[in-house]
């Protein structure tokens, strides 16, 4: 299931919490289960050098994870404003839209781009009526000219 931003920072989060409560919990397992003192600080310091390289990769991984995510969506964005600024005001933003529906920032700024081209669309639909009144007039006026 794809997710925001914000819930995947929330996810992030907790995952982070789930495995500090997993690392706590193994500590009061074999600090418990401990026989002496030497196999209590070997096994401890077992125990939190695993979750110290677990957490670390787990780190490396969001560190990467989140800025490709928000990379894509910035792909997307210039593509589609590149095109709007070459002239094409009738880029598909609705399948961008789709794609994105699940994320409500990307989602707002996806409406708000696809409600520009619909008023620039309105203007230039405004603009070509304007232009082909104004020829209108200017041809009957010109059929009022006497030919001679």
């Amino acid at each position: 299931m794809k997710r925001s931003l914000s819930s995947l920072y929330h996810l992030i989060i907790a995952a982070i919490l789930v495995l500090i409560l997993l690392e706590t919990a193994i500590l009061i397992v074999i600090s418990t289960n401990a026989k002496d003192l030497t196999n209590l600080i070997n096994d401890i310091q077992t125990a939190v050098i695993v979750f110290a390289l677990i957490l670390f990769i787990y780190c490396i991984v969001v560190y990467n994870l989140i800025p490709a995510n928000i990379k894509k969506f910035n792909q997307h964005m210039v593509k589609l404003i590149n095109e709007i600024a070459h002239g094409n005001y009738n880029a598909n933003i609705d399948k961008a839209i789709e794609d994105y529906s699940f994320d409500p920032e990307k989602l707002s700024l996806l409406s708000s781009l696809k409600n520009m081209l619909r008023s620039i669309n309105g203007f230039d639909q405004a603009k070509e009526w304007k232009i082909y009144e104004q020829d209108q007039r200017i041809k009957q006026l010109i059929n009022l000219i006497p030919q001679g």
